[in-house]
């Protein structure tokens, strides 16, 4: 098992690499991504609300491997549960009436605990906002023209 830092995407590399790394580095990442992207299958235990978010979320997260199968099916399965429990809810009173009193719903707690969890998964899987720009890519600098700079052109 090697030690310290995992290898960074080509994208984020900023340091001059040869040609010949540059294409072995290349062929390398595209044999894994082509692998691992291939497996993101939604499992057959999700609801069809849930399996649409699934293949919503690895179309769009390209990050997403097939280690991220597990935490992808509790985040489906946690928002699909919210909608759930958020259309009871409209049709519910947040105060229910006892023959002790006054109680809170226990939806508003479900949903609250259902908001906490998604917040968790989503970080875990980098759907934040602040996760998904840590994984940008650095727009590409064009290279200066001293020519079109001279005529002032730019």
């Amino acid at each position: 098992m090697t030690a310290g830092r995992p290898r960074k995407p080509i994208e984020l590399i900023t340091g001059h690499l040869s040609k010949e790394d540059l294409k072995n580095r290349t062929q390398a990442e595209s044999e894994y991504t082509e692998v691992s992207r291939m497996r993101l299958v939604p499992p057959d235990e999700l609801t069809d609300r849930a399996k649409e978010m699934f293949n919503q979320i690895v179309s769009d997260a390209f990050w997403l491997d097939e280690l991220s199968v597990h935490l992808l099916t509790a985040y489906c399965v946690c928002a699909d549960r919210m909608l759930t429990c958020t259309a009871d809810l409209q049709n519910e009173p947040d105060v229910l009436v006892t023959e002790t009193g006054f109680i809170k719903n226990p939806k508003t707690r479900l949903l609250i605990d259902y908001g906490n969890t998604l917040a968790v998964l989503s970080a875990k899987l980098g759907l934040g906002n602040i996760d998904r720009l840590k994984i940008a890519k650095p727009k590409q600098k064009k290279a200066e023209n001293r020519f079109e700079k001279f005529l002032g052109v730019v």
